[in-house]
């Protein structure tokens, strides 16, 4: 029933909002009424989705986002544009704004995001023109931000940005009354312009590495820090893992997710 309510709220208050345009000498349109009805759906639904079906079914329904707006911006015909210029090109601020603002409630947190947001709305409500653009918004995003997390707003409103986040290996053994599980990835990171011509750049980024168990569980799941090339990562969990990997639900936009978890083999001593 939740994800009934969620398609009739996304699939039709948007496209009004998204259509307007402000001024033509600003490229940001009227996308910030998209972005702020993207949260309020997110900030409304997927906290009980969440919760009411378990992180590894939430992957389910941030996966199918995500295919989405891989499939919107691979049938392209003019630019692809980041969030917070897109022209109202729908995979752009309906499936790729529900990725990024999931994603940036996970990383600033709810309180964060939800005070941000209250006090823009408050200072633009009902404004005249000149009217209030999405990079207004997405600089105070900025300014909230940790200086270690600087680059999260680059990379979710700025540009169009891109994991190659593969889980190599998941090992793991049994120690006493605990099990050290031994995850292996390879990691890489991409930019975009406008045509799609791609180059990786060097990555030192929060990433969530994550162990479940055979009822999909959660035996851990933190960010650590990751770099370039290959990271390994040892973990100790009280309950037998089933499954490990890197962003295991899917938060960061990745053209291959289905490489990110992996069944965990049990080796001896």
């Amino acid at each position: 029933m939740k994800f009934s309510i969620y398609w009739v709220l996304v699939k039709f208050p948007f496209p009004s909002l998204c259509s307007i345009s402000l001024p033509k000498e600003s490229k940001a349109k009227v996308s910030i009424g998209c972005l702020s009805l993207i949260f309020l759906i997110i900030d409304s639904l997927f906290p009980s989705l969440s919760k009411e079906y378990g992180p590894l079914q939430m992957k389910k329904f941030l996966k199918y986002e995500m295919d989405k707006y891989l499939q919107g911006r691979g049938s392209e015909q003019k630019k692809e544009l980041p969030l917070m210029y897109n022209e109202g090109q729908q995979y752009i601020h309906y499936n790729k704004g529900s990725l990024i603002f999931y994603a940036l409630k996970d990383y600033l947190g709810e309180e964060t995001v939800n005070k941000i947001l209250r006090e823009y709305i408050n200072d633009v409500a009902f404004q005249k023109a000149p009217f209030t653009r999405s990079t207004e918004l997405v600089e105070r995003f900025k300014k909230a931000v940790p200086e270690d997390k600087k680059y999260l707003i680059e990379d979710f409103f700025e540009t169009i940005t891109f994991y190659c986040n593969k889980t190599k290996s998941v090992i793991f053994t049994k120690n006493d009354d605990k099990y050290e599980v031994i995850i292996e990835s390879d990691n890489k990171k991409f930019r975009s312009d406008e045509l799609g011509e791609e180059h990786e750049i060097s990555m030192n980024d929060y990433i969530d590495v994550g162990i479940f168990d055979k009822d999909e569980n959660i035996l851990y799941l933190e960010k650590r820090k990751i770099k370039s090339g290959e990271n390994i990562f040892h973990i100790y969990v009280d309950k037998k893992p089933y499954k490990a990997g890197i962003d295991p639900i899917n938060k960061l936009i990745d053209k291959n997710p289905k490489d990110h978890l992996l069944k965990a083999i049990e080796v001896q001593k």
